[in-house]
């Protein structure tokens, strides 16, 4: 071994008592760290995200219930504090559909949507079903091809008029006109989008068009006239006739067919209400790129088809030295009552784009909707 070194293996000398003293305290240190990062990465101050993926759906209502301390029952707010509000909900990215349905058919749904960042990816889209809606984020980012729409493909027609399925025109010596056919449903109007965003960027189309109305169904046919009455019979007496056969009674006309069913009117074009406290990308008309056109009026129902004329009645018999009677002559077929009314034409909805000066008018805006 060379003079002025040392071997040994690691345990093998006898460590300083001091020594252990400072290794303990830097395990301890270092164990107490690793305990601080662990806890800071299990229970982290990071809000949660809801995502509604490609194809998938999610409806206002089931939102609402994932965020249950914010929202009540009726998915009602509970609370009129914005940034408490912001605070409380998820951050909300959307790739499929987000959609407001209503709970009672035969009444809008308001809604109040909170996020404290919404992404709308592209193809993304905001469904209202012609709803009221309002939206209140703290950051709004919306990609190409992101959207707020009334109404899908599906749902832009109102529905038609039912089949008339009363009973047709009674036959009678004249026969009866034919039942008018049903209307159209009239369109749902495009209803109301508004928006209050801190920070808005990205392009965004909103179309917000009324529903189309729907077709009146046909008019039932009219009734069929009945075959005149019969001639009297001949009087033949034993040297000659007495009097001939009689003409047969003419035949009864047709009934006219039903009116059709009236037009349904398309619904009024959406309202829209877009404001904004900071954005670099808010460019009028551009982006948004709005559409707020009135919904396309239903076909009027055609009228019913006009009921058969009926035949002319027989003639009486002949006897002996009598001929018989002619034949009465037909009844016209029926006509027709015309199509159904056509509808009104509806009317553009309309849009507002403001920025406001602060966030303090979010938070007006937002205790206001809250109470309604």
């Amino acid at each position: 071994m060379e003079e002025g070194r040392s071997s040994y293996r690691f345990g093998t000398i006898p460590q300083p008592r001091s020594l252990h003293k400072v290794t303990y305290s830097f395990l301890c240190l270092v164990m107490v760290c690793l305990a601080a990062c662990a806890s800071s990465a299990t229970t982290p101050n990071q809000r949660p995200t809801v995502r509604v993926g490609k194809g998938n759906r999610l409806e206002f209502c089931q939102y609402a219930a994932a965020n249950g301390s914010t929202y009540g029952p009726n998915c009602k707010l509970k609370i009129d504090d914005i940034n408490k509000a912001w605070a409380d909900v998820s951050d909300v990215v959307i790739d499929g559909t987000f959609e407001i349905k209503r709970t009672d058919p035969q009444q809008r749904a308001s809604a109040v949507f909170v996020a404290n960042k919404l992404t709308i990816d592209d193809g993304g889209q905001i469904v209202t079903n012609g709803n009221v809606l309002f939206i209140f984020v703290n950051e709004f980012v919306a990609f190409n091809n992101a959207s707020i729409v009334s109404f899908e493909a599906t749902t832009r027609k109102a529905g038609d008029g039912a089949v008339q399925t009363g009973v047709g025109g009674i036959q009678g010596i004249t026969g009866l006109p034919g039942p008018s056919g049903n209307a159209g449903v009239s369109g749902e109007s495009g209803g109301s989008v508004t928006i209050f965003a801190n920070n808005f960027s990205g392009p965004l189309q909103i179309n917000l068009p009324g529903q189309d109305g729907g077709n009146g169904s046909k008019g039932r046919s009219g009734g069929s006239g009945l075959r005149g009455f019969k001639g009297e019979d001949a009087d033949s007496g034993p040297f000659g006739c007495n009097h001939a056969g009689g003409g047969g009674g003419p035949g009864g006309n047709g009934g006219s067919g039903g009116v059709g069913g009236a037009a349904g009117r398309g619904g009024d074009g959406g309202v829209l209400g877009f404001f904004y406290v900071v954005s670099t990308s808010v460019d009028p008309p551009r982006n948004p790129n709005v559409s707020l056109e009135p919904g396309a009026p239903g076909s009027a129902g055609g009228g019913g088809d006009g009921g058969g004329a009926g035949e002319g009645g027989l003639g009486g018999n002949g006897k002996g030295f009598c001929g018989g009677g002619p034949r009465g002559a037909w009844g016209s077929p029926g006509g027709t009552l015309g199509s159904g009314m056509a509808a009104q034409l509806a009317v553009r909805g309309s849009a507002q784009l403001i920025k406001l000066s602060s966030l303090a008018k979010v938070q007006e805006a937002f205790k206001t909707a809250v109470g309604q």
